[in-house]
C-alpha cells in the first residue's frame, strides 16, 4: 500500500472560518441522510407460527424445556420465545412460540396438549433480526424481540456538530461547482473533492470529469484521487504515519460514484462519502449496489446522501 505525508505545498482552505454553533437551520441536518444496508432498511417480513397460551403458570418451566428439546427454533433466535401480555383488567397471559407452521408435528403437539394445560393459536412473527431501533419498534408490534443495539453501517446526521453540518453543505456546493465546470468543458457533469476534516477541513484533492477529452476511466473521483497521489509524489520525504492515500478523508461528489469509483475510494481507505444525486444506472453506493455495506470487504466506510434544500 501507499504511505502519504501531508503535501508540502499550501492547500486551499475554507474561505471563512466555521460559524458559531448557534443558529443552525435544522432542516440542513435533516437533508443529510445515511445510506444504509438493505437489511437495515427492509420492512417487517412475517412468517406464520404455531403458538400456545400457558394456562397453568407453574408449568411454564417444563413447557419451555419440552419445546426447546422438541421444537428448536434456530431461525428465530432474534425473538424471545415467551411473551407476557397484561390486559386492562390486569390479567396476564403467557404465550409461547411452539414452532414454525411449516414444521408442524402433530404427534408432538398432541403430547403437549395431553401433558400440559395449554391452548393453541396461530400468529405471524418477524422473520429477520431487527438491526435498527426503528425496526425494533416495528417488529415488537408483532412479537417480543431480542435486540442488541449496535452501530449502523452509517450513523444518522446527529453525530455531526452544527459546524460540521455547515461544512458538509458548503463542500457539497463546491463539488457541484466543479461538476458544472466539467459540463462546460464538454464532459459529464461530475465533480469531486477530497477533504481532511482532521486538518481543519483542508481540501486535499479536486477532480473534474475529463473522460471525453482523455480516456473513459477519467471520472471525477478517479481524477480527484489521482490529484492526491500527484501531490504525494512531489514530496521529498515520503514517510508518514498515514497508511493510505485517503485515510480519514471525506469525499464530496455531486453524483453518486459508479462501481469503479466506489472501489477506488474504498481502496484509498476513504472515511466518509457524501453525494447529492443518485446514479440509478451505475451507482455503487446506494442506487445499484451498496459496496460500503459488503461485509466481506476489508474496509468499510460511511455514505450519506445530501439532499437539495427545497
Amino acid at each position: 500500500h501507499t504511505r502519504v505525508l501531508e503535501p508540502a505545498r499550501k492547500r486551499r482552505k475554507l474561505d471563512t472560518q466555521p460559524e458559531e454553533s448557534s443558529g443552525l437551520d435544522k432542516s440542513l441536518r435533516a437533508l443529510i441522510v445515511p445510506v444504509l444496508s438493505d437489511e437495515e432498511e427492509r420492512d417487517c417480513q412475517l412468517v406464520p407460527v404455531i403458538t400456545c397460551s400457558i394456562l397453568n403458570p407453574q408449568q411454564t418451566h417444563n413447557i419451555l424445556k419440552y419445546l426447546t428439546e422438541n421444537f428448536p427454533l434456530p431461525s428465530l433466535h432474534h425473538l424471545k420465545r415467551l411473551k407476557k401480555e397484561t390486559d386492562a383488567a390486569g390479567t396476564t397471559t403467557v404465550s409461547v412460540i411452539v414452532s414454525l407452521e411449516k414444521d408442524r408435528d402433530e404427534e408432538k403437539l398432541k403430547f403437549l396438549t395431553e401433558t400440559f394445560s395449554v391452548s393453541f393459536g396461530h400468529t405471524q412473527v418477524p422473520e429477520f433480526q431487527a438491526l435498527t431501533v426503528k425496526q425494533r419498534d416495528l417488529w415488537s408490534e408483532h412479537w417480543t424481540v431480542n435486540f442488541k443495539k449496535s452501530l449502523p453501517t452509517t450513523p444518522g446526521p446527529e453525530v455531526f456538530t452544527d459546524d460540521e453540518i455547515r461544512n458538509i453543505h458548503r463542500y457539497m456546493e463546491m463539488a457541484k461547482t466543479n461538476a458544472n465546470k466539467s459540463k462546460q468543458n464538454g464532459n459529464k457533469r461530475e465533480g469531486c473533492l477530497l477533504v481532511a476534516p482532521m486538518k481543519n477541513w483542508e481540501i486535499m484533492g479536486e477532480g473534474l470529469d475529463t473522460r471525453n477529452q482523455d480516456i473513459t476511466l477519467k471520472h471525477a473521483a478517479m481524477n480527484c484521487i489521482d490529484s492526491v497521489s500527484q501531490k504525494y509524489c512531489e514530496l521529498e520525504d515520503k514517510t508518514s504515519s498515514q497508511d493510505y492515500l485517503c485515510t480519514g478523508f471525506y469525499a464530496f461528489l455531486n453524483r453518486e460514484p459508479c462501481v469503479m469509483c466506489s472501489m477506488a475510494l474504498l481502496h484509498s481507505r476513504i472515511d466518509t462519502v457524501f453525494y447529492s444525486e443518485m446514479n440509478e444506472k451505475n451507482g455503487g453506493l446506494g442506487s445499484k449496489f451498496k459496496i460500503h455495506c459488503h461485509k466481506s470487504l476489508n474496509h468499510h466506510f460511511k455514505v450519506y446522501r445530501v439532499h437539495e434544500k427545497s
